[in-house]
């Protein structure tokens, strides 16, 4: 009786645990928003410039690998290990699984658009995939306003469905510093304003 006593015992402090992981709130303070829409501006500004200088095709692909892949990476590696003091929940390893899902998608429609005959309306999949990413982003961020900011970019998709490069770039450009560093500075000031709530 007291041996299935115990195990009782360990069985619900293993649900409690279980529950209180799923109850706290992943951890984000919009750093990585900020970092990734600034750079994705930055880069693609600099590729329609060397476009227009008329440089090599090839000079894109080194922009785009030079100015926002490898620093994106660093940068992003530094700020994950200066967070591991921070106890993983349920819902930062959904995040990560998230966000994983979308550089793989952004990998490949980066592959696909040096091929040839590819349609250009191939890059309205960044948006859309971004908005699909914010609506159970509101939720594991338990911040609502991520929600509209999924429906802003489902709609700068459509509309670049309907607008020819290079405005769509344009488009993208603009839906970047509105949809991903707008949040990301907001986020950062939702979590500097937590902290000091906790002190």
């Amino acid at each position: 009786m007291k041996a299935r006593l115990e195990t009782l015992q360990k069985q619900l402090a293993l649900m409690q645990e279980v529950v209180s992981q799923c109850q706290r709130r992943v951890f984000e303070d919009g750093t990585l928003y900020i970092l990734w829409g600034l750079l994705a501006v930055v880069a693609s500004v600099l590729v329609y410039v060397v476009g227009v200088l008329r440089f090599p095709e090839g000079t894109q692909i080194i922009i785009w690998i030079a100015v926002f892949a490898l620093p994106g990476f660093v940068l992003t590696y530094r700020t994950i290990r200066n967070r591991k003091r921070h106890v993983a929940t349920f819902g930062d390893k959904i995040l990560i699984r998230l966000w994983l899902g979308v550089w793989f998608l952004l990998s490949c429609l980066f592959i696909f658009q040096a091929l040839p005959g590819v349609p250009w309306q191939i890059i309205t999949m960044i948006p859309f995939s971004f908005g699909l990413v914010y609506f159970p982003l509101a939720l594991l961020l338990d911040w609502e306003p991520l929600t509209v900011f999924a429906l802003l970019w489902m709609g700068s998709g459509a509309a670049m469905l309907f607008i020819p490069p290079p405005l769509t770039y344009f488009v993208l450009d603009l839906a970047i510093l509105i949809c991903q560093v707008f949040p990301g500075i907001l986020l950062k000031l939702r979590f500097r304003k937590q902290l000091a709530n906790a002190d």
